[in-house]
């Protein structure tokens, strides 16, 4: 019926989207990479902020996210 292949779209939307993120995550190992990825992305920054670890913004994802310009130039 029309109601369950709309209720299929519906989920093949939601399961490329989920897809699509996993995909486009960060991969670096900066703080703010991994405070992106986090469920919980508060505790990644108390327990940065606990070892005084900085962020250098190598990873392109957190250098965008953060207003700095692709390049480290």
């Amino acid at each position: 019926t029309a109601k369950k292949a709309l209720g299929q779209v519906a989920i093949d939307v939601v399961r490329s989207s989920q897809q699509l993120h996993e995909l486009k995550q960060s991969k670096g190992f900066g703080v703010l990479a991994r405070a992106m990825r986090a469920e919980h992305p508060g505790v990644v920054f108390a327990r940065a902020a606990a070892i005084g670890q900085t962020d250098p913004l190598t990873d392109l994802d957190s250098r965008l996210f953060v207003g700095s310009p692709p390049n480290s130039e």
